[in-house]
């Protein structure tokens, strides 16, 4: 942007700047991908906040079509947001096990939860290895889990 000198005088004057492009990376659009019939798909999420301890913990249950077969929410006392996602999906799997759901694809965005459920990772902290073992037992309530 070329600016006169009477302009940017004016502008400096009253603490006006050009716009500049913001250097903020553009945003990527997540996509939910379906099931093969006739496995569902359970997502989950949890949200905590470090000052209050409460946490927020969802999932949602679809089939291959993308119609939701239920969900649940839930309002708890969690210190961390691994132990929240964790909870997160072991109320998942109990609402597909509710539901009497065989076969299922368990999606979290959490990576260090992942890789203790799928054991990838040998080390947890002490908080949330409670309730990766309640995920460990409950996975053999499924046929098929992914």
């Amino acid at each position: 942007m070329v600016l006169s000198k009477s302009q940017a005088s004016i502008m400096e004057q009253s603490s006006i700047h050009p716009h500049t492009p913001s250097r903020t990376p553009p945003r990527t659009e997540t996509i939910w991908k379906a099931p093969m019939a006739p496995i569902i798909k359970i997502n989950v999420d949890g949200a905590c906040n470090k000052d209050t301890l409460e946490a927020r913990t969802g999932c949602v249950i679809r089939d291959y079509r993308g119609h939701s077969l239920g969900g649940e929410s839930d309002l708890s006392i969690l210190s961390s947001s691994e132990e929240t996602e964790a909870m997160a999906v072991l109320k998942g799997l109990n609402l597909a096990a509710d539901f009497g759901h065989q076969n299922i694809v368990l999606e979290s965005d959490v990576m260090s939860v992942v890789e203790c459920i799928t054991k990838k990772r040998k080390k947890a902290s002490w908080k949330i290895f409670p309730i990766i073992s309640a995920i460990w037992r409950k996975t053999h309530d499924f046929q098929y889990i992914h």
